[in-house]
């Protein structure tokens, strides 16, 4: 049995593409022991029921400070570079 160059390719080639389809490129996924702050916020309005600083280390190399608004009961990462930030970490040291 004899095959020819052209249909050799062409299997290979789908059989490749079907490959990268299937594949595809990795999506991000929350991974618990690493940064849990991706998106931050430079100021956050009303009364504030917690706080926590996380310093950088092995799992995550940027500072983190996370509150939770008493209205809302929801967690919000606050940038710590920004004003608030900043404001929080110092009170924060201060303790």
């Amino acid at each position: 049995m004899k095959l020819s160059v052209q249909p050799v390719c062409l299997l290979t080639s789908l059989s490749l593409y079907c490959l990268l389809l299937t594949v595809g490129e990795g999506e991000g996924q929350f991974v618990p022991g690493r940064c849990e702050c991706y998106d931050t916020k430079t100021t956050v309005r009303g009364p504030l029921s917690d706080l926590k600083v996380k310093l950088k280390g092995p799992a995550c190399n940027t500072d983190q400070i996370i509150v939770v608004e008493k209205r809302t009961s929801e967690p919000v990462c606050v940038n710590p570079n920004g004003p608030l930030g900043k404001q929080l970490l110092v009170k924060t040291c201060l303790k």
